[in-house]
């Protein structure tokens, strides 16, 4: 009797961590000693509008037709007292194409227009979420 109740629960365990292990997580996440960085899955759009700090709304949009825009939410946590310096560098992120040409990270401020009605559907919130 004992038996079968602990095979019956080991297979609703292993039925439990099948199920939990089958999709790709919505988070990805590594820690360091002094940090941990946390990344959503990237948000794909023909173009990305978003609210700067003086309540201001910006559309980025990309360089030519034939390229997407790809947005990621990034979440930087000290889980230390210490206060600890982050530099955010455009150099430091690249992407490739086929021909091996490097195209560096584009600066939102610069590249962006300010727009005085948005459409508040495709406003990238800072949590990272799309409102729809």
């Amino acid at each position: 009797m004992v038996g079968k109740r602990c095979v019956a629960l080991l297979m609703a365990l292993m039925a439990l961590a099948i199920l939990g292990c089958s999709s790709d997580p919505d988070v990805v996440g590594v820690r360091g000693r002094s940090i941990e960085i946390h990344a959503k899955r990237p948000v794909v759009a023909e173009k990305l509008t978003y609210q700067a700090p003086g309540n201001e709304f910006y559309v980025f949009r990309p360089k030519a037709s034939n390229r997407q825009m790809a947005a990621v939410c990034v979440t930087v946590v000290n889980r230390t007292s210490t206060v600890m310096p982050l530099e955010i560098n455009p150099e430091a992120a690249r992407l490739g194409n086929r021909r091996g040409e490097r195209i560096p990270a584009s600066d939102p401020f610069e590249r962006s227009a300010i727009v005085e009605a948005t459409d508040e559907a495709s406003v990238l919130r800072d949590t990272g979420d799309e409102e729809d």
